[in-house]
């Protein structure tokens, strides 16, 4: 591995979405048993009622009873062209997502779900007005000394690629959007990797 090759982080950027929103809890911006409906109040009237008594342990362990990603695939192929902040776009897919019937019972079965660590995310944007983003480089990464995390999904010259029919993964389509970073789309050294 050479020094400055960045690693895709997928399953594993969930870790470092919960931990954020670990570090919220601890400076009192969020609370573990706070539901949804208080903390994301102006989609109250669209949410399904299953969902509204949901905590950030519910969504940070597959427990919410939300499929894994939205049943709208042409609505969530519009984010990759899409110029709105990310914290909108945020917004918008799981405004969706809080709308469809859940696949199960909120804490039962897990079930995993891409979309609960969006709607944290989300959460965690609402409660500090401040992006995903910039809240990963401030509470997660400067405090760790991470100086290689990006938000891009593709790789320079000699640093590992992902795969798609037989292809190098290289176009737009062949990761997800932007907006889903906090479900995973994050890339890092190996050695920043180690710091977290």
């Amino acid at each position: 591995v050479k020094t400055g090759a960045r690693w895709h982080i997928g399953s594993n950027g969930k870790a470092m979405t919960a931990t954020l929103v670990a570090r919220l809890v601890e400076a009192g911006a969020l609370g573990w048993e706070t539901p949804l409906v208080q903390m994301l109040p102006d989609l109250a009237d669209g949410m399904h009622p299953a969902y509204r008594d949901v905590t950030l342990p519910d969504l940070l362990s597959h427990h919410a009873g939300l499929p894994e990603n939205t049943s709208d695939l042409d609505m969530f192929r519009t984010f990759y062209d899409d110029g709105a902040r990310l914290t909108s776009q945020r917004l918008r897919y799981i405004t969706r997502c809080l709308s469809e019937t859940p696949i199960g019972p909120a804490r039962a079965s897990p079930s995993y779900s891409n979309t609960g660590l969006l709607i944290a995310a989300a959460c965690a944007e609402r409660a500090t007005s401040h992006s995903y983003e910039s809240l990963m480089a401030s509470q997660v990464f400067t405090p760790l000394g991470i100086n290689s995390a990006s938000f891009d999904q593709f790789g320079g010259p000699g640093e590992p690629s992902g795969h798609v029919d037989g292809r190098v993964s290289d176009q737009p389509q062949d990761a997800n959007p932007r907006m889903f970073a906090p479900a995973g789309a994050m890339r890092l050294s190996m050695g920043d990797w180690a710091r977290f």
